[in-house]
């Protein structure tokens, strides 16, 4: 693996936490908010079991997201990365989007860990790893801008 790509296994973002809110809002509203971004774009549907994100139009999804058996508790949340087109098919460690409130209550990390792209890493490098870069500054933006509402 190289310096590169190491590099880029693990995305972190610091985000503000809305007054009384907790990691678990924190990743719920990421995923609802990512369904608005992109509308005709993308396609975003959750249930207990799964998060899927695809194209509009698409069958294959681009990401699976899974809650993994023992997930939220008060100052973390965790959906696994569970497959589609954009992730690796045998990805080594635990690929994850984690959320984890600050001790303070005022703060948050958003981290996307050990993640493996289908990509070669050259590539993902100009491309998926820029545009999540992209999707958590706009994520940014609305949780300050919902924060003052």
């Amino acid at each position: 693996s190289s310096a590169a790509s190491d590099v880029y296994k693990r995305q972190v973002q610091r985000l503000p936490l809305p007054r009384g809110r907790e990691a678990e809002w924190l990743g719920r509203a990421y995923v609802d908010w990512l369904g608005r971004l992109f509308p005709t774009l993308l396609v975003v549907e959750t249930s207990e079991q799964e998060t899927t994100i695809r194209l509009r139009g698409g069958r294959a999804p681009l990401l699976r997201l899974r809650p993994p058996e023992s997930t939220a508790s008060a100052g973390r949340y965790v959906l696994d990365v569970a497959g589609g087109l954009l992730a690796a098919e045998a990805p080594t460690g635990d690929p994850r989007l984690e959320f984890r409130s600050t001790p303070d209550g005022e703060g948050a990390i958003a981290a996307l860990q050990d993640f493996a792209p289908r990509l070669p890493w050259w590539i993902y490098l100009w491309t998926q790893a820029p545009l999540h870069a992209a999707v958590m500054v706009a994520f940014r933006r609305w949780l300050r801008r919902s924060a003052r509402a």
